[in-house]
């Protein structure tokens, strides 16, 4: 039957909600993973993956990340490329900034535009890509990948070109974005960093309600600072820019503790049995974790044993290309990227030539679909791999 067609309105989730997991937990330190991530989000399980796994940084992990929202796998990429470059973890307070708050400061978008146009220079074509020292751990799975992210970065670039009033009136416009968001929960309280604390989640709520609303408030995570000081001057381009246009559309319930394990940050654990747990305590935890992982990051790329490969599109049908690559061989699979877009599924011939036995995976031993619908569960089962230890 016929009916009216329904154009898709989502948020965007540039910030992952729910702590990270170890994606190699279920698999003997010896096993090499084939990671298969759905719905991927952000890369937090990735980092911490490397630092939690028993067998690293030597076990040979090799994460292929799928998610249809393209400036998420943007933000990735730059996000993995800055922490690749800090060999020396003396930018570690800029990168987190650039991922987590709403505002940067003159140093921090600086070094944002500095990477974005080494990232644009380097993505001219494949080759110059796959030849590039982020060649040598990051990979596209598709040419519309590598060029949908391309685009993200010279929009990035883009808005800190702008004139003074153009620059202006993009800081009105995403200001008067999260007003309109923040408005959407500004009668209740949320709890939602409740579910990272367990088994002490009654005490990191006692300050998540306040760190939600100062964040929404400020556009930065709370510090000692963060009361007295005057705003930040510039935007950060990467929350402006998604599929949904130059719009201010990051979801209402965006919050970067979420994303962190946070009994872990609570005074009791950590040994300060006096110190009360504030929201600049946590914060201070988050931020300790996020080193901790970032570390991890950079021994595994030392050790060679690292890739993440990116896709681009819907992952209903990512996994039917996949299928399809298995079966019958041909990279040029008549799958749509995505529902209201044209253009089908071609995989890369240096990574998806299956007659050559270095290729990409193109069946797993992990599998996660934590993020999308549970009816991924269909279309997962013919892409794990035929051992025991599949998950």
């Amino acid at each position: 039957m016929s009916h009216p067609a329904t154009w898709p309105n989502a948020f965007f989730y540039p910030i992952g909600n729910t702590p990270p997991i170890c994606l190699t937990q279920d698999l003997p330190p010896n096993i090499p993973a084939d990671i298969l991530l759905l719905g991927c989000g952000d890369p937090r399980s990735i980092l911490y993956t490397c630092f939690a796994d028993l067998g690293a940084p030597r076990r040979k992990i090799d994460a292929t990340c799928c998610d249809i929202e393209s400036a998420v796998l943007a933000r990735n990429v730059l996000l993995l490329t800055l922490l690749a470059d800090d060999e020396s973890a003396t930018l570690s307070n800029n990168i987190w900034e650039i991922f987590y708050h709403f505002y940067l400061d003159k140093p921090s978008l600086d070094l944002l535009s500095d990477q974005c146009q080494k990232l644009i220079d380097l993505t001219k074509s494949f080759d110059v890509w796959n030849q590039s020292k982020y060649g040598a751990f990051l990979r596209f799975c598709t040419h519309t990948t590598l060029s949908e992210l391309r685009s993200y970065w010279e929009r990035y670039l883009g808005a800190n070109r702008l004139s003074v009033q153009g620059k202006q009136r993009l800081r009105t416009q995403f200001k008067n974005g999260m007003d309109t968001t923040a408005k959407i929960s500004e009668r209740g309280l949320m709890y939602a960093a409740c579910r990272s604390a367990v088994p002490l989640w009654q005490e990191i709520g006692k300050v998540a309600p306040n760190h939600y609303k100062s964040y929404w408030k400020s556009g930065v995570m709370c510090t000692s600072s963060v009361a007295s000081s005057s705003p930040l001057p510039y935007v950060n381009p990467t929350f402006v820019y998604s599929s949904k246009g130059h719009i201010f559309n990051v979801h209402y319930g965006t919050d970067p503790i979420l994303s962190f394990h946070l009994a872990a940050t609570m005074p009791a654990v950590s040994g300060n049995h006096d110190r009360p747990t504030t929201a600049e305590t946590v914060v201070i935890g988050a931020k300790l974790q996020f080193k901790e992982w970032s570390n991890a990051f950079r021994r595994s790329l030392a050790q060679s044993s690292l890739t993440v490969r990116f896709f681009t599109g819907d992952v209903i049908h990512f996994c039917h290309a996949l299928r399809s690559l298995s079966r019958t061989g041909h990279r040029t699979t008549g799958i749509h990227i995505s529902v209201w877009r044209g253009e089908m599924i071609t995989f890369d011939e240096a990574d998806y030539d299956i007659t050559v036995p270095s290729t990409a995976p193109i069946v797993f031993n992990v599998i996660d679909t934590s993020n999308p619908s549970r009816s991924c569960w269909i279309v997962e089962r013919p892409l794990r791999s035929h051992t025991a230890l599949a998950a």
